[in-house]
């Protein structure tokens, strides 16, 4: 489904990233603040939903997605301080879950807009464009490193990487998780133009990148003090636990597509 979704692209794919962001904002602003009222809340989903439909415009959408997103809150904050005497910090929580669930969000959609001068053609007829081309070595990066490193810290997992922030997470697993997710995107540097040392090298900061988003998603739940971001998958958490990793190494790759021109 999510491989159909990023070969499609267009309003498709932006809407299918929307609802994903907009959950996730939901989630997010519930861990940050737990007590939130509701027109809080909407600020946030909204402004996530803000912030994937206005990178369908560029960059500019997504400033101007931001600006609206800061007058909403300054403008609810106005409202709640009106009426009642115990209103929190003016938005700060919130606008960071915008631009935690959001921003990934939107440079995603932006990232699927980028043209260069090859296509991948994996099967007769199926012909993914540049742009889908760079989605798919981010998504399958992230998910190599996902996979790999729950596996083989189950499986050879003795060393704790991070007990305070997260207590199942080892060494091992992560390692094993960094090597694999840089050898599937140096696997895929050919297919996007660029060399395979270059491929390494973005590799190796992209799959970092992942389990620092999972460690940084697990700070936020011992924060909150609850087990799972939600309860969207049974038995598997919110949307968060399943994009945590996605969030900051989506933003390497398009700071990579910045400074290479892409962007």
């Amino acid at each position: 489904m999510i491989i159909a979704l990023v070969w499609l692209g267009g309003p498709l794919f932006t809407s299918a990233v929307a609802v994903a962001a907009a959950l996730a904002a939901y989630e997010a602003t519930m861990l940050l603040e737990p007590g939130a009222e509701k027109v809080q809340v909407s600020v946030s989903v909204v402004g996530a939903i803000l912030l994937v439909l206005g990178a369908a415009g560029g960059s500019a959408g997504i400033l101007a997605a931001l600006a609206c997103v800061l007058v909403a809150d300054l403008i609810a904050f106005t409202i709640q301080s009106g009426q009642s005497q115990t209103v929190s910090s003016p938005g700060l929580l919130r606008v960071a879950a915008v631009v935690y669930a959001g921003l990934p969000a939107a440079l995603l959609v932006l990232e699927r807009s980028w043209s260069g001068p090859a296509d991948f053609v994996p099967f007769n007829g199926l012909v993914f464009d540049f742009g889908a081309t760079w989605v798919l070595l981010t998504l399958t990066s992230v998910w190599a490193v996902d996979t790999l490193a729950y596996a083989a810290g189950r499986v050879f997992g003795r060393h704790l990487l991070w007990p305070a922030i997260s207590p199942k997470k080892t060494w091992e697993g992560t390692v094993a998780g960094v090597l694999v997710g840089t050898l599937v995107a140096s696997a895929w540097a050919p297919t996007v133009g660029r060399s395979t040392a270059v491929g390494i090298a973005l590799g190796i900061c992209v799959a970092i990148a992942a389990v620092v988003g999972d460690l940084a998603e697990s700070a936020l739940k011992r924060r909150a003090g609850v087990k799972d971001a939600g309860q969207l998958i049974p038995g598997h958490g919110g949307i968060l636990d399943r994009i945590d990793g996605l969030v900051f190494s989506v933003i390497v790759v398009f700071l990579f597509g910045t400074l290479v021109g892409l962007a």
